[in-house]
């Protein structure tokens, strides 16, 4: 009985060990796409196309001022987009506070207080006094034909969004929780030609007000033989893993390269966190050369 009992535990063991043999491969390649290639959460994402006077929140219509078919402007002289921000404030949960007599805007959105004058190139975050932009301290709130226009992109970024512009579309995203790096989409997918090595232009930013040091990395969850992958910053290449350094609000391209060799399908994966932070990552699919 004791060594039937045996064998059976042997032959189950050995069937296990088997199974694993085939399986390990997938669960590897699995695992790996599940952690690297996770993104984080987008809870709100808005867009705003020039002359229009409707926004798109989380994929639904709204308009930017309701009955009034206000629509985005921009400022010649500036060179920056204004628009209405109440709907926007309200559609995202936070508060927006007119005071008639000081001609002043109070807004309150995850515990970040704005405090803008008409008129006055400076505004006031959680406090303090700081410049509507840097670059150019001719920006201010206006009013003009009667509604109050408000400086979209210092308003958003100070409040936490991501703010992304489309010459070509001239259409302005907000995405909320801010992002590392700087597209609206998680997963892009290219149609190659046999032999073709792909070059991605991936924009990654600095959000912070203090120096940051990024690790960057590039995944090969699954490709033909003989594809190779590799991320350039500046002169620096590397095959896997690799760091970055960029000052306060600083933005620069990474240059993610897929070699490509036989026809088929290639997936992968680019991620960039800071230290002791969840990654943010998008996913890159190459497919043909037949």
């Amino acid at each position: 009985m004791k060594k039937e009992i045996k064998r059976l535990l042997f032959s189950i063991i050995i069937l296990f060990g088997i199974l694993v043999s085939f399986l390990f491969p997938f669960v590897i390649s699995y695992e790996n796409f599940s952690i690297y290639g996770k993104q984080n959460e987008v809870k709100y994402k808005i867009e705003y196309k020039i002359g229009s006077p409707k926004m798109i929140i989380n994929g639904s219509e709204k308009e930017i001022d309701p009955g009034r078919n206000t629509v985005p402007i921009i400022l010649n002289n500036w060179n920056r987009t204004l628009v209405p921000i109440r709907s926007l404030i309200e559609a995202v949960g936070g508060r927006i506070t007119w005071y008639d007599k000081e001609k002043k805007v109070s807004i309150l959105f995850n515990s970040i207080g704005i405090v803008l004058l008409i008129d006055n190139p400076k505004a006031s975050v959680n406090g303090k006094e700081i410049w509507i932009d840097e670059e150019n301290h001719g920006v201010k709130p206006i009013i003009l034909n009667g509604r109050t226009f408000l400086p979209l992109r210092f308003i958003a970024e100070n409040l936490g969004f991501t703010v992304l512009w489309n010459g070509e579309q001239e259409l302005i995203t907000l995405i909320f929780p801010q992002k590392i790096i700087q597209l609206s989409e998680e997963s892009f997918l290219f149609k190659i030609t046999q032999g073709e090595s792909k070059e991605i232009l991936v924009p990654i930013r600095n959000n912070n007000s203090y120096e940051s040091t990024f690790s960057v990395s590039l995944h090969n969850i699954s490709s033909p033989k003989g594809w190779m992958s590799e991320f350039c910053i500046g002169n620096a290449c590397y095959f896997k893993d690799g760091e970055i350094t960029l000052k306060p609000k600083e933005e620069i391209n990474v240059q993610v390269f897929i070699h490509t060799g036989i026809a088929g399908t290639g997936e992968f994966v680019f991620c960039i966190g800071e230290k002791n932070k969840e990654k943010e990552c998008i996913n890159i699919t190459l497919t043909g050369g037949e």
